[in-house]
């Protein structure tokens, strides 16, 4: 586990009553910043609002994930498609080109 502070903001020239209370009210209000491994959070069942807190970062990671993913494969094109989108433009130049789609043979088995 490994625990971090957020540095203090550097203040402005101010009196020193004003800079000292403005110190203060930082040292208050600082967050602390705790990363731990995803999984030691959302096994502890004790802490329920770091397992809320995780569940929602490993929700907005996986959608996250599935749009990359989705734009990603909207621009794979496999050979037959790209084979048939050449069969097409040579038709619309040669209308005596003809192909007959055959069934591909069945794969052998792979070990």
């Amino acid at each position: 586990m490994y625990e971090r502070t957020l540095p203090p903001i550097k203040l402005p020239n101010r009196p020193k009553a004003e800079e000292i209370n403005k110190l203060l009210d930082i040292i208050r209000d600082r967050h602390t910043v705790t990363d731990k491994p995803l999984t030691q959070v959302l096994h502890n069942n004790k802490d329920k609002k770091g397992q809320r807190r995780a569940k929602s970062l490993v929700t907005q990671i996986q959608q996250h994930y599935e749009q990359v993913r989705s734009v990603s494969l909207r621009s794979v094109r496999t050979p037959g498609t790209i084979l048939d989108t050449a069969i097409d433009r040579l038709q619309k130049f040669d209308t005596n080109i003809c192909i007959t789609k055959e069934p591909l043979p069945p794969r052998l088995p792979t070990a």
